[in-house]
């Protein structure tokens, strides 16, 4: 009768064990997993914003290409609708660059920068030309940099739409730090340029594929950076980087960042 008692004890506590085992599993693989997922399907457009913005890699994590395409077209449209307040306009476009960017790993690339100008300032670097920047803020291969070079790009259209809404005054909305779109638009900015210039003086602009090939082997560029002004004129005057392209000149004139990240060049 002890031995069965015994046993029946030892058999309790194997099943309490295995629910315990069960319920953990249940928690930490199902529960939690699914909190980790932000659901945006139920938001407005407005909310997908400031999520977007709160927590970009968050907002975007799990979804297809089809869904993240989905997200900016929302996000375009909402910082293109004049009805909308400038705030609103501002934040959705600020949100839909930062999924274009996040989407293909240019965030990341962009975020070299703070490296490169630690390096300036340590004097571990030289930059002579804005190709120089370029080169050292990329990294991989050619098909790896074209895919973030296209998003750089999208990412620049958005910005000319908020710094066309922000203007020569205005003050950036919640969310948005103005120094990290100051370095973004910079970026993009180098991009912009270079889509826009005809460097082999064929009469059309340079394919992204072209600049990728450019920035991976610099050995082979050519005359490719020749149409990028030189640091010192880029440093009085951004118009001459982004072709008088009003809306990024309104992000990046004022920011303390982007001064100082030039003066060190």
């Amino acid at each position: 009768m002890t031995i069965y008692k015994n046993m029946k004890k030892t058999a309790l506590l194997i099943l309490g064990f295995a629910f315990l085992a069960s319920c953990e599993a249940m928690f930490t693989t199902n529960i939690f997993d699914s909190l980790d997922n932000l659901d945006l399907s139920s938001m407005s457009t407005e909310e997908k914003a400031g999520a977007v913005l709160d927590d970009t890699a968050g907002a975007i994590e799990g979804m297809s290409q089809t869904e993240i395409d989905e997200l900016i077209n929302d996000l375009t449209a909402l910082a293109d609708d004049t009805s909308a307040s400038d705030n609103t306009r501002m934040q959705a476009a600020a949100a839909a660059a930062e999924v274009e960017l996040t989407a293909s790993g240019a965030n990341e690339t962009i975020n070299n920068l703070s490296t490169l100008a630690t390096d300036l300032i340590n004097g571990d670097t030289t930059i002579n030309d804005p190709s120089d920047v370029l080169t050292n803020l990329f990294s991989g291969s050619a098909d790896d940099i074209e895919t973030q070079l296209n998003a750089m790009l999208a990412a620049a259209a958005s910005l000319e739409t908020y710094g066309d809404v922000l203007g020569s005054s205005g003050t950036a909305p919640a969310g948005v730090n103005p120094e990290d779109v100051a370095v973004t638009a910079l970026v993009a900015g180098f991009i912009l340029s270079l889509s826009q210039a005809d460097a082999d003086g064929n009469g059309t602009d340079n394919t992204t594929a072209e600049i990728a090939a450019a920035i991976a082997d610099p050995a082979s560029a050519g005359n490719m950076f020749d149409s990028l002004p030189d640091i010192s004129t880029i440093s009085n005057d951004p118009s001459s980087l982004f072709s008088s392209n009003d809306g990024l000149i309104n992000i990046v004139e004022g920011s303390e960042l982007y001064s100082s990240l030039l003066g060190s060049m």
